[in-house]
């Protein structure tokens, strides 16, 4: 019999059990459905199934990275705090060329989302600052 694909490691120090990819992905994919169903009540009728189907190929495909063997082994051994190879990109990866704004939901999702109005606001001051170099 082979052993089941884990997300998480069983935690004995806070009494969490170990959780299954199968286990984990369900639970992932009935909460943001959950969300997106929630929030496509504001978006226009026309873009509430394509909206509702990213987020849902989101969730299934977020922690893709952590099947791969190296990662698989420590998850079973639990003895490392950190994945062996970054399981992050991975999702990202095998979405892109099938769906890019999918494939940015999984990347944010491990990554955060950028602060544009950060991002604006630094552009607008390096625009504004003086060319301070000389020709020698």
């Amino acid at each position: 019999m082979s052993k089941k694909l884990l997300a998480h490691s069983e935690n004995k120090e806070k009494n969490i059990p170990a959780q299954t990819y199968q286990d984990h992905i369900d639970a992932v994919v009935a909460l943001a459905l959950s969300s997106a169903i929630a929030v496509s009540k504001f978006m226009p009728i026309q873009k509430r199934k394509e909206f509702i189907s990213l987020v849902e190929w989101a969730a299934k495909y977020h922690d893709l990275g952590k099947v791969l063997s190296e990662n698989q082994n420590e998850l079973l051994d639990g003895t490392q705090k950190h994945l062996p190879m970054p399981h992050a990109d991975a999702g990202a990866l095998f979405m892109i060329k099938k769906n890019q704004t999918t494939s940015c939901l999984i990347r944010s999702h491990h990554a955060g989302l950028p602060d544009y109005q950060k991002e604006i606001h630094l552009n607008n001051n390096k625009q504004k600052q003086p060319n301070t170099r000389t020709n020698n």
